[in-house]
C-alpha cells in the first residue's frame, strides 16, 4: 500500500505550516494508513509526535510512495533528502518571505530564505503535484516556469477558536485591565508583519486623537533582535498599554478575539494569513493594510487600508472604527459574510483529494 510522508524544515506548535501538516497527517492516516511527518529541526514538545529528517529516519520506501515537502523557508539538507527519496514527491508551496526584511537582523536566516526561492526552482520538473496556498502564492510559482497548480489554503480548522472554550481567567482579566479599545495583533513578531507601525500608529492615536488603547501582541518573536527592537521602541516611547503576551494556546486566543474591539494587521508581505480567518469565524472586526495576499483572503470583509499607507492613516482607522458604533457593526457583519463564503471549503478533505489523484 502507498506510504504518504510529509517533509518540514521546522515543526513548532501554533505554528501554521506544522498545525496544517499535522491535519494532514490524520487525514492521510485515515485514508491511507501509514503516514509520518518529519522536520529537520523540532520543537521539544513535538518530538514524539514528529520525526527527525534525515536518511536514517525516513528509512526504505518505494517508488509509489509519496513525500510532502512543505516550501516555507531553505534548509542545506533538503535537496539532498529529496535526491535520495526514490519515490514521487508533491510539493505545498507556502511561499517564502523576502530575505530582504531579515537580513539586518539575522542574515544566516536571510540566506535560508534565498535558499527556499532556490529549491523551489530545483523541485520544478521532480514535483509529480504542485500546491499552493493561494492564488498570490500561485503566481510566485508561475514565474519560475511552474503550471497546473492547485490552490488550497492553509487552515487546519475554520472553526479551531470558534469552538473552543475561552480560558475563564484570561476573560476576567482582560475585563478589569485592558481599557477600550483594545486592539489585538495575532502572528509572529517578524520584520514583515510591521508590528513597528502598530506601535507607531498607537503612539499617534494616545498623542493626537485621543484614544487610550491597549494593543495586545499575541505571538512568539522568534527573532530575537527584532523583538528586542519592538521592545526599545515601546520603553523609548514610553508608550502604555502594549503588552507582548508570547505564543498562546486556542483557549487564550478565543478569549483575547472575543474581547477585542477588532483585529489589525498591518504586513508588508503576507502569503495566507490565518490570523484573519480566525478573526472572521468569531465575527470580529478588522483593518488591514491590503498588500499582498491580503484582499485575497478577506474578500470584501474588514476595513482595508491602502497598502502604502503608513502609521498615521493607520491611527486615524483605529479611532474612526473605536469611535464608530456603526462601522464596528458594519465590519463584524462583513467578517462574518466572508466566513459564510470560507465555510464552503474544506482545505484539508481538498488536499486528501489531490494526493489522491496521483495515486
Amino acid at each position: 500500500m502507498t506510504a504518504v510522508h510529509q517533509l518540514l524544515v521546522g515543526a513548532s506548535p501554533g505554528d501554521a505550516v506544522t498545525e496544517f501538516a499535522l491535519a494532514i497527517r490524520k487525514g492521510l492516516r485515515a485514508a491511507h494508513g501509514r503516514s509520518e511527518m518529519y522536520a529537520f529541526h523540532r520543537d521539544p514538545v513535538l518530538h514524539t509526535d514528529v520525526l527527525p529528517a534525515d536518511h536514517e529516519s525516513i528509512g526504505d520506501h518505494s517508488v509509489d510512495d509519496i513525500l510532502i515537502y512543505h516550501s516555507s523557508i531553505g534548509q542545506p539538507e533538503t535537496v539532498q533528502v529529496l535526491d535520495a527519496w526514490r519515490g514521487r514527491i508533491v510539493m505545498y508551496f507556502h511561499n517564502i518571505v523576502p530575505f530582504e526584511y531579515f537580513y539586518p537582523y539575522d542574515p544566516y536566516w536571510a540566506s535560508l530564505l534565498a535558499l527556499g526561492r532556490m529549491e523551489v526552482t530545483v523541485l520544478r520538473d521532480r514535483a509529480v503535484l504542485t500546491v499552493a496556498n493561494s492564488e498570490y502564492s500561485a503566481d510566485d510559482l508561475r514565474a519560475v516556469g511552474y503550471d497546473d497548480i492547485h490552490i488550497i489554503p492553509p487552515v487546519s480548522s475554520l472553526y479551531r477558536l470558534r469552538d473552543a472554550v475561552p480560558t475563564p481567567s484570561t476573560l476576567v482579566h482582560l475585563e478589569e485591565h485592558m481599557t477600550y479599545p483594545m486592539i489585538l495583533y495575532v502572528g509572529q513578531l517578524l520584520p514583515q508583519k510591521r508590528v513597528d507601525m502598530l506601535i507607531d500608529a498607537l503612539h499617534i492615536s494616545r498623542t493626537y486623537l485621543g484614544l487610550r488603547p491597549t494593543l495586545m501582541l499575541a505571538g512568539p518573536g522568534r527573532l530575537g533582535r527584532f523583538e528586542s527592537l519592538l521592545k526599545n521602541k515601546v520603553r523609548e516611547l514610553a508608550l502604555p498599554g502594549v503588552h507582548f503576551t508570547g505564543h498562546k494556546n486556542a483557549e487564550d486566543l478565543a478569549a483575547l478575539f472575543r474581547h477585542a474591539t477588532f483585529l489589525v494587521t498591518a504586513s508588508d508581505w503576507e502569503s495566507y494569513c490565518v490570523p484573519l480567518v480566525e478573526a472572521m469565524s468569531l465575527g470580529v472586526p478588522i483593518i488591514a493594510r491590503a498588500t499582498t495576499v491580503v484582499p485575497e483572503t478577506l474578500g470584501g470583509a474588514g476595513l482595508q487600508l491602502p497598502a502604502d499607507s503608513g502609521a498615521a492613516l493607520m491611527a486615524e482607522a483605529f479611532a474612526r472604527v473605536a469611535n464608530d458604533d456603526e462601522l464596528r457593526l458594519s465590519l463584524a457583519e462583513s467578517s462574518t459574510a466572508r466566513f459564510a463564503e470560507l465555510e464552503k471549503l474544506d482545505p484539508v478533505g481538498d488536499f486528501i483529494a489531490a494526493i489522491g489523484s496521483v495515486q
